[in-house]
């Protein structure tokens, strides 16, 4: 459904998409006002947690909003006659950026994380490490470190401004990000540890492509992968630096 500005010519499309919790449906994802079906959801079951995106666009000229995300938990009643009989322990998560804490701490409900300031540095560079680790009630990392998640940052001007990563791997942002705190959702995160430093399997965090992890001594199968990820950072700043001899 779109809805006219009276008076300016101008026309507002909204937007919804789940982000993050098990799949539902909407009534209609393209009404200011939507309503959300969740699939079927036993007693006495586990919380689950849903996150939700909305995005405007303004007609004319084709702009679009920044993202806006809404996070729902759900839950359900003890069944008559039991009881509880231990407390399940939040699961505590925090970024860090090469090693540096990046974010607040938060807690992971239904393999998503939201966090509202995420600190990048103006110094961020290309090929930065940020790791999602589980933490204390203090913030502190676990000892030993326990690694949910780990990504590559590549910044770009073609870069989407919204923070938000689905897999291990390389993570594409805009270069206006840099020196800014930003919200960020991270999604789909399972609660294995890995230790600091593991082979991961990476995905494209931005664009959907896949490079596995090595296999065999050099890993030799996957460079053509890797190589096509990283040809169009490169073709950005072979441009820069031509404009920069001019």
């Amino acid at each position: 459904a779109t809805r006219n500005l009276a008076g300016s010519g101008k026309t507002l499309t909204y937007s919804w998409r789940q982000v993050a919790g098990p799949r539902g449906t909407f009534s209609n994802p393209y009404s200011a006002r939507t309503s959300f079906t969740a699939p079927s959801f036993a007693i006495g079951t586990e919380e689950r947690s849903y996150v939700f995106e909305l995005t405007v666009d303004v007609t004319p000229p084709g702009d679009r909003s920044e993202p806006v995300y809404f996070q729902v938990n759900q839950q359900t009643a003890t069944p008559t006659g039991t009881t509880t009989g231990t407390t399940a322990t939040a699961t505590l998560v925090r970024l860090f950026l090469d090693g540096v804490a990046a974010s607040e701490h938060t807690t992971l409900i239904g393999g998503a994380a939201r966090f509202t300031a995420l600190a990048i540095p103006a110094t961020a560079r290309d090929g930065g490490q940020l790791i999602l680790q589980q933490v204390d009630a203090s913030g502190n990392p676990l000892s030993p470190a326990v690694v949910l998640r780990s990504n590559v940052l590549f910044f770009s001007t073609v870069g989407p401004t919204s923070v938000a990563s689905t897999s291990d791997g390389p993570l594409i942002l805009s270069v206006t990000l840099r020196g800014q705190t930003v919200a960020a959702v991270w999604s789909q995160v399972g609660t294995a540890p890995r230790a600091l430093g593991s082979p991961l399997a990476a995905s494209g965090g931005g664009g959907g492509c896949r490079a596995a992890a090595p296999r065999g001594p050099a890993g030799a199968s996957d460079l053509p992968t890797i190589l096509l990820l990283l040809l169009p950072l490169l073709a950005i700043r072979a441009r820069r630096r031509d404009e920069f001899s001019r």
